[in-house]
């Protein structure tokens, strides 16, 4: 695979008058520590949690809105309240998104990219 830094070689040549500068060289760290199973499966749940967010959310816009309660300090309440739900959802039992992200993922665990 293409790094970062080999990305960056080949484009910013392509754009001198942009003014873009290199990144520094902060992914080192992150290279050389390969994720844990712990974090990965933290991170797993939480896109978990965001996609269930994003399907509560569109199961909402397809129920009748109530006048009374159709205000905007009502839709932001609605729209942390989905939030909450997917999280938790995720948490707990999920549908078993997160063990399918980890194990896509889990092939590649430790590996520079």
């Amino acid at each position: 695979m293409i790094g970062h830094q080999n990305i960056q070689d080949q484009i910013l040549p392509l754009l001198p008058e942009s003014g873009l500068k290199p990144l520094p060289n902060q992914f080192k760290s992150l290279e050389s520590q390969p994720a844990s199973k712990k974090q990965l499966d933290k991170v797993a749940k939480q896109l978990e949690g965001v996609f269930l967010s994003l399907v509560i959310k569109q199961m909402q816009a397809t129920v009748p809105k109530n006048p009374i309660f159709n205000d905007q300090t009502s839709q932001i309440f609605v729209g942390m309240l989905d939030d909450q739900l997917g999280k938790v959802m995720a948490q707990n039992q999920g549908f078993g998104i997160a063990k399918e992200i980890e194990r896509s993922v889990s092939p590649f665990h430790g590996r520079k990219i």
